[in-house]
């Protein structure tokens, strides 16, 4: 996992470091739980005592709060327009877009407005260009260097267990593609959802994933999870 940016030399390059810290944390948020509001999401887990039940709780838990830096994102997120979290990664695809104001309690904003305080987010208004999705919006783009012209669709179809995988070769536009492969499954009568094994090559295993019916979005994990930050 990645090391806490203030263990890193300067001339070691920090500043490419922290980009990669924080976007890494940001694309996670969005692609794996599925979240247009990852300020809402993580809000949610603090005020309800940092539950780990699902294996990526955990490792948020392990990494960015245990490094002591999971504050100061949430102090960013909350500080950015609501709009702008989502605008160039999960918008497209989402039923609505929640922009209102993160609702805090006044304990929360003395919490947050400490731990923004801190380095690295100081020195202007998006210090790692993270507030439009600049550094995270690869896998939502299909029309960028490198995506694939001719999209493959879900194989290993099973109706009887409503699973199958996807397998993207590359990273860029993986999120993008997996909507429109899911565009072209079967329909299953009833309330149920096909659940597809992702799998992006550079990565590999990513998830497995299926369609909101409330959100639009696909997502990985339990459906609580993802309604959170959404």
């Amino acid at each position: 996992m990645p090391a806490a940016p203030d263990t890193v030399p300067d001339d070691e390059g920090r500043f490419e470091h922290q980009i990669g810290y924080y976007a890494s944390l940001f694309s996670f948020l969005t692609y794996s739980f599925g979240w247009t509001r990852p300020d809402k999401g993580l809000l949610w887990w603090y005020t309800h005592g940092l539950p780990v039940e699902d294996d990526r709780l955990l490792l948020i838990r392990d990494t960015w709060e245990r490094d002591g830096t999971l504050l100061g994102f949430l102090a960013w997120l909350s500080s950015m327009p609501a709009d702008l979290l989502s605008s160039n990664t999960l918008a497209p695809w989402a039923r609505r877009l929640d922009g209102s104001p993160l609702r805090l309690e006044s304990e929360w904003v003395r919490r947050l407005d400490a731990a923004g305080k801190h380095e690295p987010w100081t020195g202007g208004s998006d210090p790692f260009h993270l507030g439009t999705g600049y550094h995270i919006a690869a896998p939502s783009l299909s029309d960028r260097p490198g995506a694939r012209t001719q999209l493959p669709g879900v194989s290993n179809l099973d109706l009887k267990s409503r699973s199958g995988t996807y397998v993207n070769e590359t990273i860029n536009g993986w999120y993008a593609n997996l909507v429109l492969a899911g565009e072209q499954l079967p329909k299953i009568p009833g309330e149920r959802s096909w659940r597809i094994d992702v799998y992006v090559k550079p990565i590999g295993f990513v998830g497995t994933y299926r369609r909101s019916r409330s959100t639009g979005l696909w997502f990985a994990g339990q459906h609580r999870f993802h309604a959170v930050g959404n």
